[in-house]
């Protein structure tokens, strides 16, 4: 509140400085004399927008700025500034000091979350392999990726599409027991926990026990990032919408080690994921995702997920073990699926149009 304290003593905003500022389209009186409730009405609109409050956060300041008895039109500001500047500098406090708690409810996106909608492949409905029912605008390389290993083609033993890549014997996660990684876990990571601490808001998948980490105080990347699963994570609240950049994400020589998506999309190292993550109401989680790998895409594409808070939530997420009926198999035959050879394929060409 100090820092704001010298700012008492400066002239009101106008509603041009507003607009500027915000974006708002405020109506523009004719007279020079803007009624000195308008003066205040901008003016603790203007301190709301500057510090970041939505649209919720701003209503409750401006009722607090209402708050004083009756409002004197009057031009002639000389005559109230003191008991203006008096007025002015206390309701700014009491701003700062209370508004970001009341804004800080917005900011809490804790629970357990499972898939609810989610794009899907026109011949495979409700498989919800993919992040966009467009085909991602794929490099040459990548193309022929998807090609060969019939990204999206894939059938279950019924022949009923899956939405999966036709050749599961390519898929890393399968036949070299790689993690899924970011960001295919948003797809196929199963339930999905997110628990905040002051550093850090984290998020746990149900498919490997996997663990992300999202760092929001305010440090950046490192110029010399890892290239790691899940890669390098910061975020930052933009109203009430998290806002995550990451980079440094592995991905192999052509999709070696890890691919995009359950429907073999594959990406490079050059993946960088710009998502926006938003409580839309109580039980709903919507994520917007933004993918550029100049690498891999020949230009940047989108997709959004939502989640709906698990029914009956415990607050936790089950249990997870790798390969647990190989564990239990007492014989090779009754595990499944094992690679030790080849992988049925059911009859449905990788290679040719689209369905």
């Amino acid at each position: 509140a100090v820092l704001f304290v010298p700012a008492i003593f400066l002239r009101v905003p106008s509603a041009d400085s507003i607009q500027r500022v915000c974006g708002w389209r405020l109506r523009r009186r004719n007279s020079r004399c803007i009624p000195m409730v308008r003066k205040r009405r901008l003016d603790i609109s203007l301190l709301g927008c500057m510090l970041g409050y939505d649209s919720r956060g701003v209503r409750f300041l401006l009722a607090l700025r209402n708050v004083g008895g009756p409002v004197v039109r009057n031009c002639e500001m000389r005559k109230h500034i003191s008991g203006w500047m008096t007025y002015s500098g206390v309701l700014w406090i009491v701003a700062l000091a209370v508004a970001p708690a009341i804004q800080g409810q917005n900011r809490d996106l804790s629970g357990v979350w499972v898939k609810k909608d989610t794009p899907n492949l026109p011949w495979a409905p409700g498989r919800r392999t993919v992040f966009s029912a467009e085909r991602p605008p794929l490099q040459p390389w990548a193309l022929e990726h998807c090609r060969r290993v019939g990204c999206g083609r894939g059938t279950i033993s019924s022949g009923t599409p899956s939405g999966t890549a036709y050749l599961q014997s390519e898929d890393p996660a399968f036949v070299r027991c790689a993690p899924l990684g970011f960001p295919r876990l948003l797809l196929s990571g199963g339930a999905m926990e997110i628990f905040h601490t002051p550093e850090r808001i984290f998020m746990r998948f149900y498919f490997g026990n996997e663990m992300r980490q999202i760092w929001v105080d305010d440090r950046g990347h490192p110029e010399d990032v890892n290239w790691t699963w899940k890669g390098h994570s910061v975020g930052s609240w933009d109203g009430d919408t998290l806002v995550v950049d990451t980079v440094g994400i592995l991905g192999g020589e052509q999709g070696k080690f890890k691919w995009l998506d359950a429907a073999g999309h594959p990406h490079s190292d050059l993946l960088h994921v710009v998502e926006r993550i938003r409580r839309s109401d109580p039980q709903t989680l919507q994520l917007d995702v933004l993918f550029e790998d100049p690498d891999a895409f020949t230009r940047p594409f989108s997709g959004r997920l939502v989640y709906e808070l698990a029914p009956g939530s415990t607050g936790s997420v089950p249990e997870y073990v790798q390969c647990e009926d190989r564990v239990y198999a007492d014989t090779e035959e009754e595990a499944w699926p094992f690679f030790s050879g080849d992988y049925p394929r059911p009859n449905f060409p990788p290679v040719g149009p689209e369905p």
